[in-house]
């Protein structure tokens, strides 16, 4: 395995412009491009209550979506889960598909977007899917 010090880097410098008594960087547009493409094929995920052990979270999210096209699953301190996916579609078909169970709880999913802001709500009332079969066609 590569040492990631020994391996030449790329770097540039951008400079800060004053803002107050701050200094700001903006990044350039090409590196939000990339970003977005980076993280435009996932879902974020936590449950309502206490989060899950991320082992037990990535064993069942590859059980259920590992053959649907999940590549990836990450997690950060706060409990939220990040499922990579292999297309747009595939992320849209989860989503639709749901809700899911996970070791008998809820898993709150979100398409991920550039503004998204990581919190968790409060909740008086879930949305959930129903599908019902066989309806008659008057209902």
């Amino acid at each position: 395995m590569d040492n990631p010090t020994s391996r030449p880097m790329n770097l540039k410098f951008y400079q800060p412009i004053q803002s107050g008594n701050r200094k700001c960087v903006s990044p350039p547009l090409e590196v939000v491009e990339d970003g977005f493409k980076t993280w435009k094929n996932y879902l974020v995920g936590n449950f309502i209550e206490k989060k899950l052990p991320f082992s037990l979270v990535y064993n069942i999210a590859m059980r259920i979506w590992g053959n649907r096209g999940l590549l990836e699953v990450l997690a950060n301190e706060k409990g939220f889960y990040f499922f990579k996916f292999s297309d747009d579609e595939v992320c849209s078909n989860v989503l639709e598909d749901g809700p899911w169970i996970f070791a008998g709880r809820m898993v709150i999913l979100k398409k991920w977007h550039p503004k998204l802001i990581l919190s968790k709500d409060s909740y008086s009332k879930i949305l959930v899917w129903v599908k019902l079969f066989n309806i008659p066609h008057e209902y």
